[in-house]
């Protein structure tokens, strides 16, 4: 599997670590879980950072346009994509137009630093957890 889905920050914040090759079923899989976490937090709304600077292949943008739907859940607040790949921050832009709360980032700091700005709920200074660590799970 390469790609994990946690909470960065308990019930306010959603860490998507991608990397390597992603398929369609594992992106699927995520959204899933995704869902449950935003059903299970007593919070209006949650961000997503996906992190996907170790990505390497993924999905015709066809076939992830099949996942906007997620994007529009009602509790769906900021989605911060760290990559500094600019295709898959294209594919990302298209597929999260429905959300106008969306941007990306580089580095996880400039993009943990945008969302702290947005959100003065949120403990500063956010944390994720560790992306290598993820990966050797």
């Amino acid at each position: 599997m390469s790609v994990d889905v946690r909470w960065g920050v308990e019930n306010r914040v959603i860490q998507c670590t991608m990397w390597g090759d992603v398929t369609i079923e594992e992106l699927r899989e995520a959204i899933k879980q995704g869902e449950l976490m935003f059903e299970s937090s007593p919070y209006d709304l949650i961000h997503d950072v996906i992190i996907a600077h170790e990505l390497m292949s993924y999905p015709a943008l066809p076939r992830l346009l099949e996942l906007r739907e997620f994007f529009r859940h009602p509790k769906f607040g900021w989605a911060i994509l760290i990559s500094d790949d600019k295709i898959v921050s294209f594919f990302t832009t298209v597929i999260a137009a429905v959300n106008h709360r969306f941007r990306s980032f580089p580095t996880i700091g400039e993009g943990l630093n945008f969302l702290e700005n947005r959100d003065a709920r949120l403990i500063q200074p956010l944390v994720m957890h560790d992306v290598k660590s993820i990966m050797e799970e």
